[in-house]
């Protein structure tokens, strides 16, 4: 181990060292738990109570064993969690959002180190960014770690920047709005759930059949992700009727190929 991988694990148990508690965004990386950077392993450990979704803890069971352990939920504290829900959902998760509320407030009265733990970053596309709005007034901490963006990016092994093009990030949203002139260069969609056959028919209005497209699956699980390029045209076709992993990037303007 190198001096500076010393120094960190020996200041390890010296975190939280003040009166208040301090309440940390962590990003657990993205994808495999290697993917996890030093700095947020570290935090992790030395936390008291750890606020993570299940299928993210279940990749840190073997640091989290010995910590207080609640769920964050999907988009606590955000409009994210609001979506599609009736009236007695909204007032259950208004209860939910209430208790975990007092629960962290009560932990950091405490003293505790609290490390909301989520995967990718949490302020690139992370479902917890609510947190942030939420509990603003107890000066929340935001670890940046490594996202499906930049995964997705190192396998595609493109400079997206180059030649002074213009990128744009966004959720499909946009998608319903966006005119043809304003339409970018190079542009990175954030997918779940996506409807390809509609997703393509709105891209069609806006690029040439022959504009190149990159699908990136599953970034940052070595064991699953891929990589589906071509033009406009030949993934329309090839894809439009297939149905693809819940979570998805689309590079507009990129071609792994090249």
């Amino acid at each position: 181990m190198n001096s500076n991988a010393s120094e960190l694990s020996k200041n390890s148990s010296q975190i939280n060292t003040s009166a208040q508690g301090r309440l940390l965004l962590v990003s657990a990386g993205i994808g495999d738990a290697e993917n996890i950077t030093l700095k947020a392993y570290r935090l992790l450990k030395a936390a008291d109570v750890v606020i993570a979704m299940p299928q993210v803890s279940q990749v840190f069971a073997d640091v989290l064993h010995d910590k207080l352990l609640l769920d964050a939920g999907h988009g606590l504290f955000s409009d994210l969690a609001k979506r599609g829900l009736n009236e007695e959902q909204l007032d259950n998760l208004a209860q939910q959002e209430a208790q975990l509320a007092k629960q962290v407030r009560d932990f950091w009265a405490e003293g505790k180190s609290i490390v909301v733990l989520e995967m990718g970053d949490p302020c690139i596309f992370g479902p917890q960014a609510g947190y942030l709005k939420a509990f603003k007034d107890l000066n929340p901490e935001v670890v940046a770690g490594i996202s499906s963006f930049n995964a997705a990016n190192a396998l595609l092994a493109q400079p997206l920047l180059a030649q002074g093009k213009r990128l744009q990030l966004s959720n499909l949203s946009l998608l319903e709005t966006i005119r043809p002139e304003a339409a970018p260069e190079t542009w990175v969609l954030f997918c779940m759930g996506l409807d390809l056959a509609k997703v393509f028919k709105q891209l069609k209005q806006l690029y040439p059949l022959t504009y190149p497209i990159s699908i990136v699956i599953s970034a940052g699980f070595a064991e699953q992700q891929q990589v589906i390029t071509g033009s406009l045209q030949q993934l329309n076709e090839q894809l439009a009727d297939k149905s693809l992993p819940w979570s998805c990037l689309i590079y507009i303007g990129v071609d792994a190929n090249a």
